[in-house]
Formats: C-alpha cells, structure tokens, sequence
C-alpha cells in the first residue's frame, strides 16, 4: 500500500508540475519604474519576486538621473535570470541618485498561476507523506513512539 501511494504522489507531482511548466506566458512590459542608484550593487525590479513571473528580456532600458540613456556593460549590468540590474560607478552614474528602467518579461496566465501553481505545491507537500510516514514506522520499531508515559502504560495503568 506504502509503494501504491508514494506512486501515485510522485505521478501527481510531475504531472502537474509539467502542466505548469507548460502553462502559456504573455510578454508584460515595464516603463519608467524608478530606483535608487547603489553602485555595485544588484538591485530586483519590482516584478522580480512576483508569483508567474518566468523569466526577464534581455531588452532592458536604464536611465539615469537627468533621463540620460546608460550603456548595458560600461554603465550597468543587467541579469535577465533574476531581474536585477547593477549600477557600475561611472562619470554618468551617481551612487544614491534616482534611476529608471524599462523592461520586459514573461508573465504565466492568472488562472494557471491561481489553480496549478497551488496544486503543485500541495502535491509536493504530499510528496514527503511517504517519507514522513517511513520515518514513524521505524522509529515506532524501535519503541521511541511507544504509548507509555511517566514509566507506566497508556491510560495510566501500571
């Protein structure tokens, strides 16, 4: 029975994990969202953390703080894997002045991220029943999960 369930949970899982993995996106688009200068450091967009979101275009736009246009590699970096970019200390940068950026990326539709997202991590949860139950058994074996307390049997008999 242990063998049947842990199957059918680890069926569960890959099978809607795929289905969200295969899930259509649309390309939103960002503009003008404005941030702090920190030189040298990676700082997120403000979608970088939000449910859906897939992946960044490498198609970015950073302008400093007189609106001037940067260049992507001498003025800033820009990590499309995570949606942060990196102010480099340079003549048309200014570590503390405002910034913005224009950018682009692939966002999962609302009903997929509302219904499989969840789904997928409930049948991940589920995933560890199996172990958690295996882990029970052997310690219940080995008398640490027995019913007796305080030296005597359940229900207070001695």
């Amino acid at each position: 029975m242990f063998a049947i369930v842990t199957a059918l949970i680890a069926t569960g899982v890959l099978a809607v994990s795929e289905a969200y993995q295969d899930t259509p996106t649309d390309v939103e688009t960002v503009e003008d969202e404005h941030f702090i200068q920190d030189v040298g450091e990676w700082v997120s967009v403000d979608r970088a953390d939000d449910t859906g979101v897939t992946g960044f275009y490498d198609n970015e736009t950073v302008r400093n703080q007189d609106g001037d246009e940067l260049n992507e590699g001498n003025d800033y970096e820009w990590d499309n894997d995570a949606g942060a970019v990196r102010i480099l200390d340079t003549p048309n940068t200014e570590d503390g002045a405002d910034a913005s950026i224009d950018y682009s990326y692939d966002q999962r539709a609302e009903e997929a991220t509302i219904m499989i997202g969840p789904l997928a991590t409930i049948f991940e949860i589920a995933g560890i029943l199996p172990l958690v139950l295996a882990v029970a058994a052997v310690l219940s074996g080995l008398g640490l999960l027995s019913r007796s307390v305080g030296g005597g049997t359940y229900g207070g008999r001695r």
